[in-house]
């Protein structure tokens, strides 16, 4: 077993809790925020996670969507690249970007809704689906992209830069 595949783990396990807690955080922040009381936020928050529609528990399901994607890929990048190139940087870099979407998707939402806690029409709601499963997924392959090049090996040489002149 490599080295490095255990906190890899640790970290993908803590992502996968916090894409499923963050939205119920946000929700009682919202409401908070909105003049509500912390028992009127918590009775809408168990209301909410047994509503038909735009259940809570629906919605912080589909953040664990993008977070399985990140898995796989992490898994074949572990199978394809020697195993000591697979960084728990690159499982951070990946993880962080999937949150901040369906932080943001969330954020945007759940003000409309609270606390008069009425559905808000057909076009509200449809970030909380399309967050997860398609921007998260472009974040996640940015953070990747941009924490690979950031953590290198670049194979003992020094990464070109002003200082270095190529030959």
């Amino acid at each position: 077993m490599s080295q490095n595949r255990r906190p890899v783990m640790k970290i993908l396990i803590a992502g996968a809790l916090g894409a499923l807690v963050l939205p119920l955080l946000i929700f009682l922040a919202v409401g908070l925020s909105k003049g509500m009381g912390l028992g009127a936020a918590l009775a809408a928050l168990g209301s909410q996670l047994g509503a038909p529609r735009l259940n809570l528990l629906v919605c912080a399901g589909l953040g664990l969507v993008p977070v399985g994607l990140l898995a796989l890929v992490l898994f074949i990048l572990q199978k394809i690249v020697p195993s000591r190139s697979v960084h728990p940087s690159l499982a951070l870099g990946g993880l962080l970007p999937i949150l901040l979407v369906s932080a943001w998707a969330h954020w945007d939402f759940w003000p409309r809704f609270l606390p008069s806690q009425s559905y808000p029409g057909f076009p509200h709601g449809l970030g909380l689906v399309i967050a997860p499963l398609f921007f998260a997924p472009v974040a996640m392959a940015l953070g990747l992209t941009i924490t690979g090049l950031l953590t290198r090996d670049w194979k003992g040489k020094k990464a070109p830069g002003p200082d270095r002149q190529e030959p």
